[in-house]
């Protein structure tokens, strides 16, 4: 009886150790269609993706051609989205204001400062 009784404990600590771990390691990931009317052909549409992975915000932006591009200064301030990217060796600079499931904002690149919006997916959690 004490073998079942020490042996139902560990593996009830075992079970709390890996739902612990879980708990830790968990990301989320948001994925926010967005447009940028001004943009030229091919960026003037795509998805940003914002990755949440142990408390450290992770940004990337797909063109409308599916190409993934890393962002870099990735923050995340009372609803103020900054970052930067670069797009064809130019740097743009993006800052946003999230409110519900829309950013709206603006990208400073070569061609100056543009307009942008972005509407989150509904399947982003």
């Amino acid at each position: 009886m004490k073998k079942t009784a020490v042996l139902l404990i560990v593996i009830l600590l075992n079970c709390f150790m890996h739902f612990v771990d879980a708990q830790n390691n968990k990301s989320s990931k948001n994925v926010w269609k967005y447009e940028v009317a001004q943009a030229p052909y091919g960026y003037e549409k795509g998805k940003l993706i914002l990755t949440y992975d142990k408390d450290v915000l992770i940004g990337e932006v797909e063109d409308s051609s599916g190409y993934k591009i890393k962002m870099s200064e990735v923050s995340l301030v009372k609803d103020t989205l900054k970052g930067v990217v670069y797009i064809e060796n130019e740097r743009v600079r993006l800052k946003g204001n999230i409110k519900d499931s829309i950013i709206i904002g603006t990208v400073d690149t070569f061609m100056g400062v543009l307009k942008f919006k972005a509407i989150k997916e509904v399947s982003s959690k």
